[in-house]
C-alpha cells in the first residue's frame, strides 16, 4: 500500500549540492524593525574572496587597504544591491554568510553598525 510520511527534507540537486527545503531563517523580534546589513569582521577574514565570487548581486567588492591580520579583506561595498535589502530582518539569500569559510560574515541591523 502507499505511505503517509512526509516528503524528504532534502533533496539531492546533482554536482555535490543539497537543496534543503522548508528551511526558515529567524531573528529575534527586537531585529525585525530595524533594515539589517551585512557586516564584515576584520578579526576574521583571511581574504580568500569567496564572498565576492558567489554573491548574486555583487555586493562585495576586493579591499584596498590591508587588514590587522595582513589581508587584502573584502568590503561590503553596495549593501543596496542585496536581496536582503530593506528586508526587515526577513533573509532570503545569505550565500555570503554561508560560504565564509572563516564565519567572518553576520547580519546586523543598521543602527547597531551605526554605534561601532
Amino acid at each position: 500500500g502507499t505511505s503517509s510520511s512526509p516528503p524528504p527534507r532534502a533533496s539531492h540537486m546533482g554536482s555535490g549540492f543539497f537543496y534543503v527545503k522548508n528551511i526558515q531563517i529567524s531573528y529575534p523580534q527586537s531585529h525585525w524593525k530595524s533594515d539589517m546589513r551585512t557586516v564584515i569582521n576584520l578579526k576574521h577574514c583571511k581574504g580568500c574572496n569567496i564572498c565576492i565570487y558567489i554573491c548574486p548581486k555583487k555586493c562585495y567588492s576586493k579591499g584596498a587597504d590591508l587588514s590587522d591580520r595582513g589581508y587584502f579583506a573584502a568590503v561590503v561595498s553596495a549593501p543596496e544591491n542585496c536581496y536582503n535589502w530593506k528586508r526587515e530582518g526577513k533573509l532570503i539569500c545569505e550565500l555570503c554568510t554561508l560560504s565564509c569559510p572563516d564565519q567572518a560574515i553576520s547580519w546586523m541591523p543598521e543602527e547597531e553598525e551605526a554605534k561601532k
